[in-house]
Parts: C-alpha cells; sequence; structure tokens
C-alpha cells in the first residue's frame, strides 16, 4: 500500500541501558519554570550518563544514541503538573528517564530503512518506556507500579521506570531448553510450550516438560528475588505487579510472584496484585482481522498503540 509516513523502532534489552534521574532545584523566592531552563538541566544529566556508557559500556570511546531524555513527572512545590512551564514555584522537581544505544546499531537500522523506504522520520524508543506509556493510558493505575518483560531473551524488571533490573532468562531461554530436549525446532518448542499451558499435551511428553517447566520456574523466581531486592533498595514497592510476554500459563509465573517471600517488598507487607497483560486487554482498541482476534501480538499491539500516540 506504499512506504509508511513515519516509523517507529523499539529497543527491547540487552540493546539499550537506561536511568531515570531526578532533578531538584529549591529557592527562596518563586522562580518561573522556562523550557530552555529545564533543557539545560537535561542536558547536564545526559552528559553524565553518557559518562556511564563509556565506562561501562563502550571500549571503543564512541558516542551513544540518545534514545530518550524525556519528563516522565514533575511537581511543582510538590504537587504534579503535566505543564509546568510558564508557571512560578519556590521547589521543582522533574523525574527523567533517559536511555542510551550504540549508535552503530541505530545508524545500521537507518541505512536499512533509506534503502527500503526512502528518507523516512524514524523515532527511536525503549520497550520500558513505551510500555509505561500504553499501561497510563490504557489501565490508569493509581500511584507506582511494577512490569516484568519476559517475552525474549531476557527479563526486564522495571519500577515505573525509577529502575530498570534486567537478568538473561527469559521466555526465549526455556524454549531453548524445550527445543534441546525434544529434538525439534525453536517454533515447534513453543508451540510445546503452549500445549502444556493449556492442558492439551499427551501423557509422555508431559513427563519429559515438566522437568524443564519446574526448573525454570525455580531458576525465574531466584533471579526476580535477587531483583526485586534490588529495587526495593529505593524502599517499600507498590503491590501492583503487571507480567508481560508469557503468551501460555505453562510456568505459571503469576503464583511465582504471588509468593509470600515477595510480600516483604511491598508498601503494606501484602503480596503482590499481579496481573498480566495479554491481547485482550487491548483488542477494543483495534480492528481485527477474525484470525488475529484472539491471537494478537501483545508487544506488537502495544508498540502500534504508541505509535498512534506520538505520531498524531
Amino acid at each position: 500500500s506504499g512506504r509508511p509516513d513515519k516509523i517507529l523502532c523499539v529497543f527491547s534489552s540487552p540493546w539499550f541501558i537506561s536511568q531515570t534521574r531526578i532533578i531538584s532545584l529549591k529557592k527562596d523566592e518563586p522562580f518561573e519554570i522556562k523550557k530552555g531552563f529545564l533543557e539545560k538541566l537535561i542536558d547536564a544529566e545526559v552528559k553524565t550518563f553518557k559518562g556511564r556508557w563509556q565506562s561501562e559500556v563502550s571500549r571503543s570511546g564512541e558516542d551513544p544514541e540518545v534514545f530518550e531524555r524525556n519528563p516522565m513527572k514533575v511537581t511543582l512545590n510538590g504537587y504534579p503538573t503535566k505543564k509546568p512551564f510558564g508557571k512560578r514555584a519556590k521547589e521543582l522537581k522533574a523525574y527523567i528517564y533517559m536511555s542510551l544505544g550504540m549508535k552503530e546499531i541505530a545508524d545500521e537500522i537507518r541505512n536499512i530503512i533509506l534503502e527500503n523506504f526512502g528518507n523516512r522520520p524514524i523515532s527511536f524508543h525503549t520497550l520500558p518506556f513505551v510500555v509505561s506509556s500504553v499501561l497510563d493510558d490504557v489501565i490508569h493505575p493509581e500511584g507506582g507500579y511494577i512490569f516484568a518483560d519476559i517475552g525474549g531473551e531476557m527479563s526486564d524488571i522495571s519500577l515505573v521506570l525509577e529502575e530498570t533490573v534486567s537478568f538473561p532468562f527469559g521466555r526465549n531461554s526455556i524454549l531453548r531448553k524445550i527445543s534441546s530436549e525434544f529434538k525439534t525446532s525453536f517454533n515447534e518448542a513453543s508451540s510445546l510450550a503452549e500445549k502444556f499451558g493449556s492442558g492439551r499435551m499427551n501423557a509422555s511428553d508431559i513427563e519429559k516438560i515438566t522437568p524443564i517447566m519446574e526448573g525454570a520456574k525455580k531458576e525465574w523466581t531466584v533471579l526476580l528475588r535477587k531483583a526485586l531486592i534490588e529495587l526495593s533498595g529505593r524502599g517499600p514497592l507498590s503491590k501492583d505487579f503487571f507480567l508481560i510476554g508469557c503468551k501460555d500459563n505453562s510456568l505459571n509465573l503469576i503464583d511465582c510472584v504471588k509468593d509470600d517471600f515477595f510480600s516483604r517488598f511491598t508498601i503494606l507487607g501484602s503480596s503482590f496484585d499481579v496481573r498480566q497483560i495479554l491481547p485482550g486487554a487491548l483488542k477494543h482498541y483495534f480492528n481485527f482481522k477474525k484470525t488475529l482476534k484472539n491471537d494478537g501480538d501483545v508487544f506488537l499491539m502495544i508498540e502500534s498503540f504508541f505509535a498512534d500516540k506520538i505520531f498524531k
């Protein structure tokens, strides 16, 4: 139907690093919040963040690509506001989400797009930012929350963009183990996991796959404990926990997160309220062909929702 007008590219782990910085400013007399002034403060934070990239990630000394440097929340005199510019206050606090990636990779993507579609506007973003933006619009969670993305090679545990902890164990890790045990392709392993989760697997295959699933569940739970211990260093965590990327119920990860062990991390000392984000949560925002209505790709849906939002 022709080339696209605009293009959104979303990076997931491990193709970026991110950080949320809090900019605080307090004066005795009220001062006006000007856009240029806040931009200078953000520039200074980005420069510091690039220094972390140079010391922790880059060995060549090459500058990274800045994907995001977005104010996620701004408060004036302790009150949140979505339109701070032009207002006066004695105290400013801005939560800035920043993300960096390899410029070499971003340039390669630009070249591929240029060759196939011509010179099109490209917007680079990261999955934690995209997911958080969509959840805020669709579900309207009150206060803070945690979401876990386990859909790829890694698991990202994000505290509403304040901090993200990643560990190298996601759904693909499990599928590789199934593929090896059953001596089959990666795609067939995905099908086997879905059959196991839905109870449609024969007895002999259940006997083979159950130890894999139980071992994976224990391994993921141990890594999640370490991640939440790190996140809780900032203080007690919200009890709202969103799980994304588990296409089936083969691991029963919801029960893992509801384990009594994790109640020690929440504000009220209660178990996490875990909700799985499935295509059904978003389907009324889309027009589907009948064959896709109940089998949508939740990541593609989230990214499409976000694209519609930022490109309007």
